[in-house]
C-alpha cells in the first residue's frame, strides 16, 4: 500500500480489515452463545423435527402414514412427507455423539449458519470489495431475529446454508474457475437444499438461469458453455433429490403422498374465512378427525387450486406485500422501490448493462426465496431467510451510487463503507435491546412447560396419548401426541380423544386462542393437575379422560 493510499480517509479500515472481520465475527458467536444459552427447551415445529430425528435414532426409517397431519403430531417413522429429512438426519448423527438431541439439533443449526455467513463473506469480497464485504457480513450476522434462528432447532439455518453456497458455486462458474466442477457443486448443493426444505425447487430454475445469463454475458461470452453448466446444475440437483420422492413413490404408488405444501395451502385457504383456532383444528361432522387433516389425506394441489388461480395471485401479492412491511414500513420501502429504479434507468444509459443485469439477478433470487410461501400466509420466520440476498442487492446499488457519481462531478468519501459499517453494527446492536427481551420471556415460558412435561413423565407410558394444543409438555413428557380440537363443547372433544386413544389432556391458557375458555367438566374428564404460573400470568391445566365405565350415575 503506498503512502497516499494509506492517508487516505477511511484507509484504516482497509489496515484492519482482518481486525474487523474477527471482530464482527466474534460478536455474532457471542450473541448466539448468548440467546443459546437461555434455551432450555424447544417448542412448536422444533419438536416435529428433532421427535423425527429421535425415532432416526430409534432405527425407525420407514414412512408410517397414520392420517396424523395436525401439527406438532407424531409420525410413526423418520421419514415424513411433511418435513423434508435432511436436517433430522444430521441431527441424528450429531446425536450419537453428543448423547443430548436438544443440543444437537442447536449445534447443527450454529454450524450451518457460520459457515453460511463465511460463504457470504467471501461472496461479498468477490462482487463489492473487501471493505462492502464486511457491511454485508454484519448486516447478514448481527441482525437479532436471524441469530436467535441460527441456534434453535428449526430447518432454514441448514437451508441457508446451501443455498448460498449454491450461490457461491454459480459465482465461481461464472467467473470461469473450474466452472464444471463449480456446475456440480451446486446442484449437489441445491438437491441437498431440497432435502432440507421443499422450497427450494422455486430456487432451483434461478440459479440455471444465472449459470447461462453469467457466463454468456461473460468477457468470452459464451452462451453455449453456460446451457450446458445449467444442465449439468439440472441433472445434479435431480440426481441429489431424486431418491427422497423416489421411495414414496415405491411405499406409497405417489411421488409424494398428501404434504406440507398441500397442508398450507388448504390451511391457507381456510384462514381467509375463519378464526386461526378453527382454521387449524375444527372438527369434522363425525368428531374423528380435523377437517384440515381429512382434507389433506383425500385432496391434492391440483384439486385444491382448480377454478382459484386468479385468487391465489392476488393472495401471494398481499401477502408479499405484508412480508416485505415487516421488513421496512411501507412508505420508505416505496421510496426505496422508486430510487432504485432511477439508479437502474442511469446505470443502463450509462451502459452498465452488466452489472444492470447482475443487480436484477438479486432481486429475483430473493423474490424466488419468498414466492413459494407467498400462497399461503406471511410467516414471521420466512422474513429471517431474507437479510442475505437483500443486503447483497442493497450494497451492490449503494457501490454503483459511489461510482456513479464521479460521472457527475461528485466526490464520493471514500470512509463510506466505514461509517456505513459502524451505522449497521449500532443498528443492530441496537436492536437487540428491543427484540430479545420479549423472545428470552417466551423462552423461559417454555422452559416451564418443559419441566411440567419432566413432572409428568413418570406417571405415564410412552404409548400413552395425550392431547394438547402446545406439544412442549408432550414432548418432554416422552408420549404421544394429537391435538386439542378448536370446540368448546367437551362431548365432541372427549368423543375425538377417545377415538384416537387419549388419556389426558393438558391445556395452556393463553390471549391467542380459545384456550382460555375451554372447561372440561365431569362426566369426561377429570382434573388431574394444575399449575399457576403468575409470572407468565396463566396456567397450565392437565386432565384425565374418565372413562365410560368410570363416570358418575346421573341424578
Amino acid at each position: 500500500m503506498t503512502e497516499a493510499a494509506a492517508s487516505r480517509p477511511g484507509s484504516w479500515l482497509a489496515r484492519r480489515h482482518k481486525h474487523a472481520f474477527w471482530a464482527i465475527l466474534l460478536l455474532a458467536i457471542g450473541l448466539r452463545i448468548f440467546i443459546a444459552a437461555h434455551i432450555k427447551a424447544v417448542w412448536f415445529d422444533q419438536i416435529l423435527l428433532l421427535q423425527q430425528a429421535q425415532l432416526l435414532l430409534e432405527g425407525k426409517w420407514t414412512y408410517a402414514n397414520y392420517n396424523e397431519y395436525n401439527f406438532f403430531t407424531l409420525h410413526g417413522g423418520g421419514l415424513s412427507s411433511y418435513n423434508h429429512p435432511l436436517y433430522p438426519v444430521i441431527t441424528a448423527v450429531t446425536a450419537m455423539a453428543l448423547r443430548n438431541l436438544q443440543w444437537s439439533g442447536i449445534l447443527v443449526s450454529f454450524a450451518a449458519n457460520t459457515i453460511m455467513l463465511l460463504l457470504v463473506y467471501r461472496i461479498g469480497r468477490s462482487l463489492l470489495g473487501r471493505n462492502w464485504s464486511l457491511c454485508l457480513l454484519a448486516a447478514c450476522s448481527l441482525a437479532p431475529a436471524f441469530a436467535e434462528l441460527s441456534v434453535n432447532c428449526f430447518a432454514e439455518s441448514l437451508y441457508m446454508m446451501w443455498v448460498v453456497l449454491c450461490g457461491w458455486c454459480v459465482l465461481q462458474a461464472c467467473r470461469g474457475k473450474r466452472p464444471w466442477a463449480a456446475a456440480l457443486g451446486a446442484g449437489a448443493a441445491m438437491g441437498c437444499a431440497y432435502l432440507t426444505k421443499p422450497e427450494a425447487f422455486a430456487l432451483a430454475p434461478v440459479f440455471a438461469l444465472g449459470l447461462v445469463v453469467g457466463t454468456g454475458l461473460g468477457r468470452r461470452r459464451r452462451w453455449n458453455v453456460g446451457l450446458g453448466l445449467a444442465v449439468v446444475f439440472g441433472c445434479t440437483t435431480l440426481v441429489t433429490a431424486l431418491p427422497y420422492p423416489l421411495y414414496f413413490k415405491v411405499q406409497t404408488g405417489q411421488w409424494m403422498p398428501p404434504q406440507k405444501f398441500l397442508y398450507n395451502f388448504l390451511l391457507a385457504e381456510r384462514l381467509e374465512t375463519m378464526r386461526v383456532d378453527r382454521a387449524y383444528w375444527e372438527l369434522n361432522d363425525t368428531d374423528t378427525d380435523t377437517v384440515l387433516s381429512e382434507r389433506v389425506s383425500k385432496e391434492t394441489v391440483a384439486s385444491a387450486a382448480q377454478g382459484k388461480y386468479a385468487h391465489l395471485a392476488a393472495r401471494s401479492l398481499g401477502n408479499l406485500n405484508t412480508i416485505f412491511s415487516r421488513l421496512i414500513p411501507l412508505g420508505p420501502f416505496s421510496l426505496a422501490v422508486a430510487g432504485i429504479l432511477t439508479v437502474w434507468a442511469f446505470l443502463a444509459i450509462r451502459g452498465w448493462k452488466r452489472r444492470l443485469l447482475l443487480q436484477g439477478y438479486l432481486v429475483l433470487l430473493v423474490l424466488a426465496q419468498v414466492l413459494p410461501m407467498t400462497i399461503f400466509n406471511p410467516i414471521d420466520r420466512l422474513v429471517t431467510q431474507l437479510p442475505t440476498a437483500m443486503s447483497l442487492a442493497g450494497l451492490m446499488m449503494l457501490r454503483n451510487i459511489g461510482r456513479s457519481s464521479a460521472w457527475l462531478r461528485v466526490k464520493t468519501p471514500a470512509d463510506v463503507p466505514a461509517g456505513l459499517l459502524t451505522i449497521i453494527t449500532a443498528t443492530c446492536v441496537g436492536m437487540w435491546f428491543i427484540l430479545l427481551p420479549p423472545e428470552l420471556k417466551f423462552i423461559r415460558s417454555q422452559e416451564n412447560l418443559k419441566i411440567i412435561g419432566e413432572w409428568l413423565k413418570p406417571q405415564v407410558r410412552e404409548d400413552t396419548v395425550v392431547m394438547s394444543r402446545n406439544p412442549t409438555v408432550p414432548f418432554y413428557a416422552h408420549t404421544r401426541h394429537i391435538i386439542l380440537p378448536a370446540e368448546l363443547d367437551p362431548e365432541r372433544v372427549y368423543n375425538y380423544g377417545v377415538h384416537k386413544g387419549a388419556e389426558f389432556v393438558v391445556i395452556v391458557d393463553t390471549s391467542k386462542d380459545d384456550s382460555k375458555d375451554i372447561l372440561l367438566p365431569e362426566p369426561y374428564f377429570q382434573l388431574y393437575k394444575q399449575f399457576d404460573q403468575p409470572k407468565d400470568k396463566r396456567s397450565v391445566r392437565i386432565y384425565r379422560f374418565v372413562k365410560q365405565t368410570e363416570q358418575k350415575p346421573s341424578a
